[in-house]
């Protein structure tokens, strides 16, 4: 795909998965190619299924991730994509972004809302992290998880 693509354009897929290691693997296969990180956002989609609808702790859209193949007038400055763990400097960072995107969300945009924060910062998190920190830090109003003290009722 990088050997078509040309210099400044961009490639962008549609991907939802909780599965930890295809995130990174997607990231360095990217990587490998040329190809930088661009940006993210999130898209609705038309499940097929009554449980993909009514998952509580997943992906319920789907993230647009755009990957762009640098120009050599104009190199990327974006870094390499790394795994990180949320804790010290930046689960502060992670959970200040959170509070102030939240406006009463679902678990699920809460977690596509992390992904895409990591991805911009040149940062994949483990999806059992993020949901840690949601359930810690959030408090749940049936399935809307909202800023608080966290862990105090679990959706309905």
């Amino acid at each position: 795909m990088a050997r078509v693509l040309k210099p400044g354009r961009k490639l962008s897929l549609a991907y939802n998965t909780l599965d930890e290691d295809s995130w990174y693997i997607l990231a360095e296969i990217m990587q490998q190619h040329g190809l930088h990180f661009a940006e993210a956002t999130t898209i609705a989609y038309s499940a097929a299924s009554v449980v993909q609808d009514n998952r509580q702790k997943g992906l319920s859209c789907d993230l647009l991730l755009t990957w762009q193949k640098p120009s050599p007038a104009r190199p990327h400055r974006v870094p390499k994509l790394q795994r990180a763990r949320i804790e010290g400097d930046v689960r502060v960072e992670l959970l200040s972004h959170l509070q102030a995107a939240n406006r009463g969300m679902r678990a699920s945009e809460l977690l596509s809302e992390a992904l895409i924060h990591g991805l911009t910062s040149g940062r994949i998190y483990a999806i059992g992290e993020i949901l840690d920190l949601v359930g810690h830090e959030f408090t749940a109003d049936g399935l809307i998880w909202r800023p608080g003290d966290g862990g105090q009722r679990q959706p309905r």
